[in-house]
């Protein structure tokens, strides 16, 4: 189970990232804002600590959002 909440916002844009469950050989993994540009302030937040926040920018490809993955290790 992901005791870990993941937050997102680009200035009036904002959600809540859905999670993946870990298994033996991947931790949590959250996803979400699909194909949408921005920069972002990433929250992620768990129980009895202090929330740790990030700074990520999405670009916009010739055709496509361009995806990005951040790894944040709690």
């Amino acid at each position: 189970m992901c005791d870990a909440s993941v937050n997102i916002r680009d200035g009036d844009y904002a959600e809540v990232l859905q999670v993946t469950e870990p298994t033996d050989s991947e931790p949590c993994t959250f996803y979400g804002a699909y194909e949408r540009p921005g920069s972002y302030t990433i929250s992620i937040e768990v129980a009895g600590s202090n929330p740790v926040v990030k700074k990520a920018t999405v670009d916009s490809g010739s055709c496509r959002v361009d995806l990005n993955r951040l790894t944040i290790q709690l």
